[in-house]
């Protein structure tokens, strides 16, 4: 049978995997750019400010 899932919980992992696709996009970033090191804070913030952005709309 099809189960239905709690509103609240399709809205935290939809944050989720918006935070996980933008850390891993800035992560790419980093590669493509052949950077020496990855700059982790600066991606972490990046993430976090756009899964606040998105919070609203969802």
């Amino acid at each position: 049978m099809y189960d239905k899932q709690h509103p609240l919980k399709i809205f935290l992992l939809s944050l989720i995997f918006v935070f996980v696709a933008e850390l891993g996009i800035m992560y790419l970033l980093a590669i493509i750019e052949v950077k020496p090191e990855i700059n982790w804070p600066e991606a972490l913030v990046d993430s976090t400010l756009l899964t606040s952005l998105c919070v609203p709309f969802f």
